[in-house]
């Protein structure tokens, strides 16, 4: 458990609720907490191990 530290969790429902979906743009959702930016050269919004480290 995470304390609510300038407002966290606010901000993360905000993610959730508003910005996640953005960033899907129409793409599954991994059910990950972090997602890429969906591309029209990449439909998969998933981090793996390789594109994390890169971000």
């Amino acid at each position: 458990m995470l304390p609510d530290l300038g407002g966290l969790y606010g901000h993360i429902e905000d993610y959730i609720e508003l910005h996640r979906g953005f960033l899907l743009g129409g793409a599954p959702d991994p059910r990950t907490f972090f997602v890429k930016t969906a591309k029209a050269t990449s439909r998969d919004a998933a981090y793996d191990q390789n594109t994390f480290y890169e971000a």
